[in-house]
């Protein structure tokens, strides 16, 4: 499928340089206009928003979809400049690049899968754990961290700009991708169909945690089996105990960050006190073993 691009710039001239270079190299235009516009009529069908990068920290194109790739133009010449052509070819080269990442990273079931579950104080811990591990094609991330839905955008943009590794939020009928952050929404339910697909389903109540950690623990051990793993960090309640479980039962591995090193420790201290783990470290040590993590067993059925 082509990449569906959207061009969110708030000079016309400028929209209209990038809509004559996406067409002539027949890209497939689905919205163009102002950022002012664009928080009512960009959609999930968006695969690439081209824009400029944000000069104010209240800067309207920070909000966003975080579901697509996002490529910053820090200069966009009319059509009649001399450069333009080169500059044509530039983006040219750019957006191939995306499609390379598209088709790529549309292709790349994860064979492992482990989830990043944080609460209160895990974020800054989480992105420390990624920034001091490499994206592998065999492992894909799933990241719970209890948040607001109105919060999301932002960890997939935190992962994507202080990280190597990919990031998006979970989607119907996607999968766990190798190379990629695959970030749980507040707002749906995660369950695991025939083939590793993802199925969106209601959220947790309102009085309880969400995205559930227990729950994605157990839909990842029903699916992966000892292919799958669980690192808790930084975070408040008990949310995880019975997922650590779910995950040692299924043969998988369950890690934690040690409480003294946690801004907010009782994730950690619950699971230690009442579910099951097999390390307790702070998290460079714990991003420093699993790069060393070697042989861990796959699901027989994603080697086929």
């Amino acid at each position: 499928m082509p990449l569906r691009c959207s061009v969110l710039l708030a000079n016309a001239e400028q929209r209209y340089a990038v809509k004559s270079a996406l067409k002539d190299y027949g890209r497939t235009l689905m919205f163009c206009s102002n950022v002012a516009e664009s928080a009512k009529n960009v959609n999930r069908f968006i695969d690439v928003y081209l824009t400029q990068p944000a000069t104010t920290p209240g800067d309207q194109r920070r909000q966003l979809p975080a579901h697509g790739y996002e490529l910053e133009l820090d200069y966009i010449p009319t059509i009649s400049s001399a450069d333009f052509g080169e500059w044509k070819a530039d983006i040219r080269a750019r957006m191939d690049e995306i499609v390379q990442q598209h088709s790529l990273g549309a292709h790349s079931q994860a064979s492992q899968a482990w989830l990043l579950a944080a609460s209160a104080g895990g974020l800054k811990a989480v992105t420390e754990f990624l920034r001091c591990t490499e994206p592998r094609e065999n492992i894909g991330f799933v990241y719970a961290q209890h948040i607001e839905s109105n919060h999301v955008d932002q960890l997939v943009k935190m992962v994507r700009r202080h990280t190597s590794w990919q990031a998006e939020i979970a989607r119907e009928n996607s999968f766990v991708k190798g190379n990629v952050v695959t970030i749980a929404s507040p707002d749906h339910g995660i369950k695991f169909t025939q083939g590793g697909r993802i199925s969106l389903g209601e959220p947790e109540p309102k009085d309880r945690y969400r995205p559930s950690i227990d729950g994605l623990c157990a839909e990842l051990a029903n699916y992966y089996q000892s292919a799958c793993g669980m690192i808790a960090f930084s975070g408040m309640g008990d949310d995880g105990v019975n997922g650590s479980r779910s995950i040692k039962a299924a043969g998988g591995k369950v890690w934690l960050q040690s409480p003294d090193s946690c801004e907010v420790p009782a994730l950690p201290e619950a699971i230690i006190q009442r579910g099951e783990f097999d390390r307790c470290a702070e998290v460079t040590i714990l991003a420093r073993k699993f790069r060393d993590l070697s042989g861990y067993r796959i699901r027989e059925e994603a080697r086929q």
